[in-house]
């Protein structure tokens, strides 16, 4: 029974994440807006109009915390504001993100489109640096990330540093970012254009066709932008038909041609908005690409010691309402305990099997006396845990964690 004991109870625990094989795909844009959202922690203003504010959610804990721009889509029309990405931003910080959710003005508001929408987002973004303190973020680890018409602008706002100096769109100094998100983003307003990408909506954001307007379209698409200078993860569903895959396709190639860390992770099944909603199949892939941007160490950061040798160390294994702590005795036997949960302070031991997928990544498994298989992917060098418990009648469970090594 003790031996059971470890998975029983993650099988028991109601955690605030995902159970592979639980969600769907194909979501339509009011089903997102009917997905429930927390309240934000703060809304603040950036600027006198209406639209310039943020609304800002923060994760448990005292911080320091990263930190998601998060930009909402919606063809840079006035038709649509930022609640549809609520939900969204309201499941960052169970991750241990925070999101600060930027409204801004488009085409169809007062001071929208050309170049106000653009300037919008750049001082939104900079106002961090005026409510870090008050809010416990930590301004070396900041992302952005988009979607859709918000895809483009959290990829501008990742290039804007390389706009010309004089240029008022650039500013004196752009809040530095450490990665960027593009959720089925428009990343070369030309080809969008050309394409009816949104219909009209390109020219009504530029005033204009590309032959009328080049100067902007230069400075305002991202793929003329290149390179970025920072890591790009680009989350694009196979089955969007408002924003095409290969738009996200071509824009990561000329990235990576011209030097960038970018990557295109294409979701089968997934629609248009199935890439921000929390309750998709697609909601992982979103997901594992904001942790690794924001949680990444920095370049010059000095890192733990080589992770390849689990053997001799120990980590917590946090999968959020509970919480194992697991000793590596040898390659072939653990030990392990509950330190937060139903059960805190049981304790226990396994015999497993494993192969190393890569140095600091290793695949585990043991059979249960009752029949019930586990399996682990432990990714010591991204700090995940990936847990899965196999019933005797077959029903899968499974669990995503964080690891935190502990010595």
């Amino acid at each position: 029974m003790r031996r059971a004991a470890l998975v029983l109870s993650l099988a028991a625990t109601a955690l605030p994440l995902r159970a592979l094989g639980a969600d769907r795909q194909g979501l339509t844009f009011q089903e997102i807006l009917a997905l429930p959202a927390a309240p934000a922690d703060a809304r603040v203003a950036y600027g006198p109009a209406p639209q310039q504010f943020g609304e800002l959610w923060l994760p448990k804990g005292p911080g320091p915390h990263p930190v998601a721009i998060v930009i909402h889509g919606g063809c840079w029309s006035a038709e649509y504001g930022e609640a549809h990405i609520r939900p969204f931003c309201a499941a960052l910080p169970r991750e241990g993100v925070a999101a600060w959710c930027l409204e801004y003005r488009r085409v169809g508001d007062e001071g929208g489109g050309w170049p106000g929408t653009f300037a919008d987002v750049a001082r939104g973004a900079d106002h961090l640096r005026q409510i870090a303190a008050a809010h416990r973020l930590d301004l070396g680890r900041v992302i952005s990330v988009g979607h859709s018409a918000g895809g483009h602008l959290a990829l501008w706002l990742a290039g804007r540093s390389r706009l010309a100096a004089s240029d008022p769109l650039r500013g004196k100094e752009p809040l530095a970012l450490r990665g960027v998100v593009g959720l089925a983003p428009i990343p070369d307003l030309a080809r969008a254009a050309s394409d009816r990408v949104c219909g009209d909506a390109v020219p009504a954001l530029l005033d204009g066709p590309p032959a009328a307007r080049p100067e902007r379209y230069a400075a305002a698409s991202p793929i003329g932008l290149l390179p970025l200078g920072i890591p790009q993860e680009i989350v694009h569903g196979r089955e969007d038909t408002i924003v095409p895959l290969r738009l996200s396709e071509a824009y990561v190639a000329a990235a990576r041609a011209k030097g960038d860390a970018a990557r295109l992770i294409a979701v089968d099944g997934a629609g248009h908005f199935d890439v921000i909603a929390p309750t998709s199949k697609a909601w992982h892939r979103v997901e594992d690409a904001v942790e690794d941007l924001a949680h990444a160490p920095p370049p010059t950061a000095r890192r733990d010691p080589p992770v390849g040798d689990r053997v001799g160390r120990t980590f917590l294994f946090d999968y959020g309402d509970l919480a194992i702590r697991v000793r590596y005795l040898s390659e072939s036997r653990l030990e392990w305990e509950q330190v937060k949960g139903p059960s805190a302070g049981l304790k226990g031991a396994e015999d497993y099997e494993a192969t190393t997928v890569r140095p600091g990544v290793h695949f585990l498994w043991w059979q249960e006396k009752d029949a019930s298989v586990v399996t682990q992917v432990v990714d010591l060098e991204r700090r995940r845990v990936h847990t899965t418990w196999t019933s005797p009648d077959k029903k899968l469970n499974a669990f995503q964690g964080k690891i935190v090594p502990q010595r």
